[in-house]
């Protein structure tokens, strides 16, 4: 997916991994890219922030950028593993959810 999509374009894709550890039960997958949203955050050491009123833009300071967190659940075991049984979403959770990383 390493192109320009344009706006109100719908596009699909696969992602495929191997050698998963088969405890694993959830999992989430982050897409980046889809929003150009972002946020500054003032580091703190010792209580006092790095960055200082006069002080360069990025100096004490980290950017975010907003990306879509994807959660899924597998509801077999480690014994029993079978990739249809992947599901959407978790069971008393959020399906999705945007966060800052």
């Amino acid at each position: 997916m390493c192109r320009k999509i344009a706006v109100g374009e719908t596009l699909w894709g696969v992602a495929t991994w191997e050698d998963i550890d088969p405890r694993i039960v959830r999992f989430s997958i982050y897409v980046s890219g889809i929003t150009n949203a972002y946020k500054w955050k003032d580091e703190k050491v010792g209580g006092r922030y790095l960055h200082q009123p006069g002080d360069p833009i990025g100096k004490g300071r980290k950017l975010y950028q907003k990306v879509l967190k994807l959660n899924f659940w597998r509801p077999g075991d480690q014994y029993s593993e079978h990739e249809e049984q992947i599901r959407y979403g978790v069971p008393g959770g959020v399906d999705y959810q945007w966060v800052y990383r």
